[in-house]
């Protein structure tokens, strides 16, 4: 949380996170319970534009709102989806949990103070194709 002192003088950095997630299965009780990219694809859209909006008009209040997107993160997937996944990467591989931390870290930090409205993708090169 945010120290209300330096909140109401503009400075201090605050994160927050948000991912998206659609479960193939049905079990999350939302209305996309299919494994269907127009799903995911609106959801991250939505994120991404949300960013967008909320860094523009929360600007004057010294608030910076950017995300990241991160690509495939290896949790104990099965051999051939983690395969099929690396082969379509430029690093051949999937990422690990850790590796999305520096950018939250320097987006938390001071050397990110003129950098709003962004969606950075930790993904191993996919969107670089």
């Amino acid at each position: 949380m945010r120290d209300p002192m330096r909140m109401s003088k503009g400075e201090g950095n605050d994160l927050a996170r948000c991912s998206v997630r659609v479960d193939p299965a049905g079990n999350g009780g939302g209305h996309c319970a299919r494994n269907t990219p127009e799903c995911y694809g609106a959801s991250k859209a939505a994120i991404i534009h949300m960013t967008k909006y909320f860094s523009v008009h929360l600007a004057k209040y010294g608030i910076r709102v950017n995300c990241i997107s991160p690509g495939g993160v290896f949790n104990h997937q099965g051999a051939d989806f983690v395969e099929n996944y690396s082969q379509r990467t430029p690093m051949s591989r999937m990422a690990d949990e850790k590796e999305l931390s520096g950018t939250a870290v320097f987006l938390a930090s001071d050397g990110a103070s003129y950098i709003t409205g962004q969606n950075i993708a930790v993904d191993g090169g996919w969107t670089a194709w």
